[in-house]
């Protein structure tokens, strides 16, 4: 999510300096083997972070969900680009800096900008079920306790089910609950104007 963030982010940014003569390039790579990247590393950190939430958070999680996030997290890094391919990313970074006609993005890798583009051209659900394989596929505690169940679901599931709703996130307001708006009739005025 941060990289697409970021992303848009800078977009706007290009364009709002623009009329200061200021460009601004994204360079968008995929995952390397680096030792910021290094799997043990990142483990450690997660459980961290994991003990350190508030039990009501872990709880709306459940730790089955934070185990599955912890094991696809541990898939995704097993694809990350070997540290030989880094030098395809500074090239990216360094034409961006100080070549003569840089370009807006920057993609390093042929295969990324081909699966960037299949991608990006699907509609935005299929988009979604592409994009969702990568996340845990058991519902957090708090959905599947409302659901009343604990199976795991894919993304062409939450594609097939559009029903799935929010129930950690949204309060359930009965509408007999929300206060009355009383009508003020509108101040009566000795030359209209205007009548409607």
């Amino acid at each position: 999510m941060s990289k697409s963030a970021l992303v848009s982010f800078a977009d706007c940014l290009r364009r709002e300096m623009k009329k200061w003569n200021v460009s601004v390039h994204t360079i968008e790579p995929t995952i390397y083997k680096t030792p910021l990247a290094a799997e043990k590393g990142m483990k450690e950190s997660l459980d961290k972070l994991w003990e350190a939430c508030p039990k009501e958070i872990q709880d709306s999680y459940g730790k089955q969900y934070f185990l599955d996030f912890q094991s696809s997290l541990s898939k995704q890094m097993g694809r990350a680009k070997p540290e030989s391919k880094i030098p395809e990313v500074i090239n990216d970074m360094v034409d961006a800096a100080a070549g003569e006609a840089p370009q807006m993005r920057y993609v390093p890798s042929v295969w990324t900008q081909f699966r960037a583009r299949i991608i990006s051209s699907l509609p935005m659900d299929l988009q979604d079920a592409v994009l969702c394989q990568a996340s845990p596929q058991t519902p957090p505690a708090a959905v599947a306790a409302h659901a009343g169940e604990s199976r795991k679901f894919s993304a062409l599931d939450r594609l097939r089910n559009r029903g799935l709703r929010r129930y950690a996130t949204t309060p359930a307001i009965n509408s007999n609950d929300l206060p009355k708006v009383q009508e003020v009739p509108p101040a009566a005025s000795a030359d209209p104007k205007f009548k409607f």
